[in-house]
């Protein structure tokens, strides 16, 4: 089981047709499911960031992987083959809401995994990582 755990339910309509069409798609090769934990925090970006993880932790299973711009880079084929490897386990991937993850799950976390240098709201990289995954289950990439 694949699980990817965000913040907030997606507001762009256009993003969460995305998310549904790569999530069918997914699927059809491996159990996924995208969580959206509700987060009632307001205000301080660290007080949100606790509030994030403390309700993202109630849905963690298996190996946990955080996405982070620290964490490692790999390509496509990369990304392949390192799921091929991970995927005889549960695997919860966390993505962190406007202001990131807290630093405590991260310290946490199984793997720190960065999909780009650059900044992305939690919606897009969602879309991305969804995109990603897809990807892993062709023949293409898994050589």
């Amino acid at each position: 089981m694949i699980r990817i755990i965000s913040p907030g339910k997606t507001k762009d309509p256009c993003i969460g047709r995305l998310e549904e069409k790569l999530i069918s798609r997914i699927s059809r090769f491996h159990r996924i499911e995208l969580i959206y934990p509700p987060v009632r925090a307001k205000g301080n970006p660290l007080k949100i960031m606790q509030e994030e993880a403390r309700v993202m932790r109630r849905h963690l299973r298996g190996m946990v992987v955080v996405l982070d711009v620290g964490g490692r880079a790999m390509d496509t084929r990369e990304f392949s083959r390192w799921l091929e490897r991970n995927l005889h386990r549960p695997l919860s991937f966390v993505i962190g809401g406007p202001w990131g993850v807290s630093e405590d799950l991260k310290r946490e976390a199984d793997f720190l995994l960065s999909l780009s240098p650059m900044t992305f709201s939690h919606e897009m990289v969602r879309v991305m990582l969804l995109e990603q995954i897809y990807r892993a289950f062709f023949p293409t990439f898994n050589k």
